[in-house]
C-alpha cells in the first residue's frame, strides 16, 4: 500500500494499521462491471467497506488521476450518487450515517481520506477528510452528506452544492423501512409538507410555513437575506400561541378566543393554524410521541435533524456554538433548530433550540401553555409550560 501519493498528505502509521486490521465480513460483486467490494455488518445493517468505484457519467477520480480511483474509489455528483449503488444496495440516510461512531468509520468501514471535488471542479482535502453523499436533499441545489475529519477525529453531517462530487458507500437493502414517509398538501396556499408515521401517530415532518397574523416566517425575514430562501423556508414560521390556536376562529371555532392573558375552554382536537384534516397536538399527544421514540431521556437525539445544530442554523458566518450535537433523526421527524421569538418579537436560539406549541393550557393559566422543547448538546426532550406571548414553531398531527 502506498503511503504518499500525488496531492495527498502522508497517512499516519496508526491509520494504516487500522485499515489493515479492519474486519472483512463478506464480499459484494457488482454485476455491472464485475468489481468486488469488501462488506461489513454493523448492527443489523450490511455496509460496503470500500468506496464505490463504478465508472458513471458525472463521476471523477481525485486530481483526475486514475490511480486514485483504484485505491480510493470515484467521486460522484449528488444526482448521480442517488442511483449509482449496485442492485439491491442504496445510499445511506443522514440518520444512518449519524448513528455510526468514529470507531465504526475507521475500523469497520475503513474510510480513507479521499477528499472531494468542489462545485467549481477543484479537488480539496485529500489526505485530510472523507466525504460521503447521503440520500436526502437539503435544498433544491444542495444535497446532504456525511464527513469525517482525520485530524480532528470528528464526524458530522452537513450539506453542499449538488454540483460537487463526493465518495459513495452503499448499504444493503431497499429504502429505509423504519421511516414511513409520505406527503400532504395544504390547500390554502399549495405548499407541500413531508409527513411521517411514528408509532400510531402521523406527524408533519417539516415546520409549518403558513403565513398569518401574529406569525413570523423565515423565508420573508431579514435574517434570510444572505441565505438561500429555500433553506430558510424549511425553518417555517414562528407563531404566538394565539395564532397557533387560530384565536380568530378563521379555520374552526375549537380554539377561538384562546390567547395571552385570557383563559379559554377549547374543544379538542383544535385544528388551530393547521391544514384541514390536521390539528395542533395536545400535551398528551406530545407525551405519547416522546414515549414512542424511546422516552424523554433520548428523544432529543432521536428527533433532531442531523444538520443545522451548530449555533447558526441557516445563517452564514459567526462563531456558532462550542457544544457538540450527536442527533441522528432516527425517525425522520427532522426537528430543525428554528429558535423562538421573545415577547418583544426578537429572535433568539436560532441554530441552538427548537420549540413546538401544544394546544394545552397550563391548568387554566391565562399566560402559559405547554410546548415541546429540544436544545443543542442535549439528548433529552422537555414538555414544559411557557408564556403564550412567545413565538414557537408548529408541527401538526393528523386527525
Amino acid at each position: 500500500m502506498r503511503i504518499q501519493i500525488k496531492g495527498f498528505l502522508v497517512l499516519s502509521t496508526a491509520l494504516i494499521t487500522t485499515v489493515i486490521a479492519a474486519p472483512n465480513n463478506g464480499v459484494l460483486k457488482d454485476s455491472r462491471d464485475g468489481k468486488t467490494y469488501k462488506t461489513v455488518k454493523i448492527g443489523n445493517q450490511t455496509w460496503m467497506a470500500e468506496n464505490l468505484n463504478y465508472k458513471a457519467m458525472g463521476s471523477f477520480c481525485y486530481e483526475d488521476d486514475a490511480s486514485f480511483c483504484e485505491q480510493y474509489g470515484r467521486l460522484y455528483t449528488w444526482d448521480v450518487a442517488q442511483n449509482v449503488c449496485p442492485d439491491g444496495w442504496r445510499l445511506p440516510s443522514e440518520s444512518e450515517w449519524g448513528a455510526l461512531t468514529v470507531a465504526d468509520l475507521q475500523k469497520n468501514l475503513m474510510v480513507p481520506a479521499s477528499g472531494f471535488r468542489n462545485s467549481k471542479g477543484k479537488y480539496e482535502l485529500g489526505g485530510l477528510r472523507a466525504d460521503f453523499w447521503s440520500d436526502g436533499e437539503f435544498a433544491k441545489d444542495k444535497g446532504n452528506y456525511a464527513y469525517f475529519s482525520f485530524k480532528a477525529q470528528k464526524k458530522d453531517n452537513s450539506n453542499y452544492s449538488k454540483k460537487g462530487a463526493m465518495s459513495v458507500r452503499c448499504v444493503e437493502g431497499g429504502a429505509a423501512a423504519k421511516q414511513q414517509v409520505a406527503a400532504m398538501k395544504d390547500s390554502r396556499d399549495g405548499q407541500t409538507y413531508k409527513t411521517v408515521k411514528i408509532g400510531e401517530q402521523v406527524w408533519m415532518a417539516e415546520n409549518l410555513n403558513y403565513e398569518t397574523e401574529n406569525s413570523s416566517c423565515y423565508d420573508k425575514a431579514p435574517a434570510c437575506n444572505d441565505s438561500d430562501p429555500a433553506v430558510c423556508k424549511k425553518y417555517g414560521c414562528l407563531y404566538l400561541w394565539s395564532a397557533a390556536m387560530d384565536s380568530a376562529g378563521t379555520w374552526s371555532s375549537n380554539g377561538k378566543d384562546c390567547g395571552y392573558d385570557k383563559t379559554c375552554s377549547p374543544n379538542y382536537p383544535v385544528r388551530g393554524i393547521c391544514p384541514e384534516g390536521w390539528h395542533l397536538p395536545t400535551d398528551e399527544e406530545f407525551s405519547d410521541f416522546i414515549h414512542a421514540v424511546g422516552g424523554k431521556e433520548t428523544a432529543g437525539k432521536m428527533l433532531k435533524s442531523t444538520s443545522g445544530w451548530d449555533g447558526r442554523g441557516f445563517l452564514r458566518g459567526g462563531r456558532g456554538s462550542s457544544l457538540s450535537d450527536n442527533s441522528i433523526d432516527a425517525f425522520g421527524f427532522n426537528a430543525l433548530p428554528a429558535g423562538s421569538l421573545d415577547k418583544s418579537g426578537d429572535l433568539y436560539d436560532l441554530g441552538s433550540a427548537a420549540s413546538f406549541w401544544s394546544s394545552t393550557e397550563r391548568d387554566s393559566n391565562a399566560k402559559k401553555a405547554y410546548g415541546m422543547g429540544l436544545r443543542i448538546g442535549d439528548e433529552s426532550a422537555s414538555l414544559n409550560s411557557t408564556k403564550k406571548n412567545q413565538g414557537f414553531s408548529v408541527r401538526c398531527i393528523k386527525d
